[in-house]
């Protein structure tokens, strides 16, 4: 007999399980106990009521004069001896079952322990960094940006459709729209507010003015075509030649085109410029031999343009009064920085540091050192060239050799009245008082100033350790710095005559690495904290973004302006609006 619970084989006749105690139940072929029923004999009437046999499975009294109701009662029995067994049978699987599930579960517990930092991250990025509600819906302008090929704006719309194809985006945030660039050339315009788009042309070249929304391309026939962002009307260059280049004035009142002539055996290359509506202000032709140019800029009054060699060379032209004279030779890129309205121009070179002032013959030597750095006043970088917001370039910074100066006027170079510079903004900016250039030294934080062709120099705050990293908005107008040392963090804002020590925490850690950086989407100041978080203030001082498990800043980002941090964890997230955006290796 085999025990139903164990499944033992024990001796016949044993009413319990040797191993287990549970209770044998012998059974027939077809499930049913088997009960073995003694034969009888005729009893006495008074002998009936105590006749009486047991049953051995469970020692239940039963009476052979019984009726046929009776019988059917054991019949009852045994069916529930049947279903027992069966029950014994499912609560066997039902362990079995646990059993799997609780398998199930550790492997699951082992999964999640060996993801736990990447569920942690997740957690982590379940929860809102924005402490204040900084973007404004009912604004009047919108800001775009892009993450690894997706757009965003800062009112919570995405647009995915060009991830793999992407280039470039130029927008315009007080006309809400834009031009989106892909990697094929293929040109989009772009509504900021729900981010759809629209294609427009594929191009040849493109640009932009940066004060006006009018861009130019050159389709696929080789024809000049200026496209007005706002009002979506093109204007069409009408010519029989094949234009191979362009630029248009910062004020998107001129465009010079150059275009390339083929006539039987002799090419030739023409430089026009033209107005808004397409009609020809100069015109002029080069014969050169198989000599390419660069177009740089054309000014805002149409009679300047400036020109670079394409190919073996870095030689810059200046095209004038219907004369192209070469003002600078060089076989190593420049960089030039122009006056507002695009007519003299400084160049930054590695030979030296060199300024021409149109009508000259050529550019005049400021500097021979070997590495000279420019900074410049409020200014718009066209991708070509830097132009500063003023029609002239005094109030320039310069550092060469070592040494930091002043242009005045007349482009001569005035030492500042104290050069011992840490570091110092990449922007001037101007006040009342003239130009200035933040700088630090050690605890000190001054302003370097230029007024009237005179250098001055002024403290402007000794904060408690020593000053690591300063930041500032587009013009200068806005500065913060951070300061470390083994007793206190802080952080400083400056703007005119106020400063403000606007965050400070006792006592950092060693392994603190601390960083600040302005963010020009939201206009929003960004710094590193002991305590690994990374906060944002608005130019009122108020928190608007707090960031937690931060270690440190990343800076090299190529996105202009971009607010990337590294985790705890190793990842990479740039600060997109309010939106935490993890960045592609």
């Amino acid at each position: 007999m085999k025990c139903a619970s164990c499944g033992y084989k024990a001796e016949k006749g044993a009413k319990y399980c040797p191993v287990c105690g549970y209770p044998l139940l012998e059974m027939d072929d077809t499930g049913w106990e088997k009960v073995q029923i003694p034969e009888t004999k005729p009893v006495s009437h008074d002998e009936k009521e105590s006749s009486s046999f047991k049953i051995d499975n469970n020692e239940k009294q039963f009476n052979p004069q019984q009726t046929e109701g009776s019988f059917k009662g054991v019949e009852e029995e045994n069916f529930k001896i049947k279903d027992f067994i069966k029950a014994l049978d499912n609560r066997e699987n039902k362990s079995e079952f646990r059993v799997i599930i609780g398998l199930v579960i550790i492997l699951m517990l082992c999964g999640l322990l060996l993801f736990i930092p990447s569920v942690t991250r997740f957690i982590s990025s379940l929860n809102s960094p924005v402490v204040s509600e900084f973007l404004d819906p009912d604004a009047d302008y919108i800001m775009l940006a892009e993450q690894d090929g997706i757009i965003y704006n800062d009112r919570g719309c995405t647009n995915k459709e060009f991830q793999d194809n992407f280039e470039d985006i130029v927008f315009y945030p007080e006309a809400f729209c834009g031009i989106l660039i892909c990697k094929n050339r293929d040109l989009y315009f772009i509504n900021a507010e729900d981010l759809s788009t629209e294609f427009l042309a594929h191009s040849l070249g493109y640009g932009f003015s940066n004060y006006g929304m009018i861009m130019y391309y050159i389709d696929n026939n080789y024809v000049l075509k200026g496209y007005d962002i706002a009002n979506r009307t093109t204007m069409v260059h009408k010519t029989v030649n094949d234009t191979i280049g362009a630029v248009i004035s910062l004020n998107t009142a001129y465009f010079c085109c150059m275009e390339q002539v083929f006539n039987q055996d002799v090419s030739y290359t023409v430089f026009k410029v033209i107005d808004s509506d397409d009609k020809v202000i100069s015109e002029y032709r080069s014969d050169a031999p198989n000599h390419y140019y660069n177009l740089v800029s054309v000014s805002d009054d149409g009679q300047t343009v400036y020109l670079t060699d394409l190919l073996d060379s870095d030689n810059l032209y200046c095209l004038r009064d219907v004369e192209l004279k070469e003002i600078f030779k060089s076989d190593s890129y420049s960089e030039l920085y122009m006056d507002h309205n695009m007519n003299n121009v400084l160049i930054n070179n590695r030979d030296g540091l060199y300024y021409y002032k149109v009508g000259e013959d050529e550019a005049k030597e400021l500097s021979s050192e070997d590495y000279c750095e420019v900074f410049p006043k409020n200014n718009a970088d066209t991708g070509t060239v830097i132009v500063a917001g003023e029609d002239n370039l005094e109030g320039t910074a310069v550092m060469a050799g070592g040494q930091y100066y002043w242009l005045n006027k007349d482009m001569e170079l005035i030492p500042f009245a104290d050069s011992d510079i840490t570091e110092c903004a990449d922007v001037v900016g101007k006040d009342d008082n003239g130009y200035y250039l933040a700088y630090y030294r050690d605890n000190e934080f001054h302003y370097a100033t230029f007024k009237d062709g005179v250098a001055d120099d002024k403290t402007v705050v000794k904060a408690k350790g020593d000053i690591c990293e300063l930041a500032n908005d587009d013009n200068s107008e806005h500065i913060w710095f951070c300061t470390s040392s083994p007793d206190i963090m802080e952080v400083y804002h400056l703007f005119g005559e106020y400063n403000e020590c606007i965050y400070d925490y006792a006592n950092p850690n060693r392994d603190f690495d601390p960083g600040i950086t302005y963010d020009p989407l939201t206009f929003l100041i960004y710094f590193t904290t002991p305590d690994k978080k990374l906060l944002g203030m608005d130019e009122d001082d108020e928190l608007k973004m707090r960031i937690k498990n931060v270690k440190k800043l990343s800076y090299g980002d190529t996105h202009y302006g971009a607010v990337v941090y590294e985790d705890i964890f190793g990842s990479k997230y740039r600060v997109v609006f309010d939106k935490l955006i993890k960045v592609k290796k």
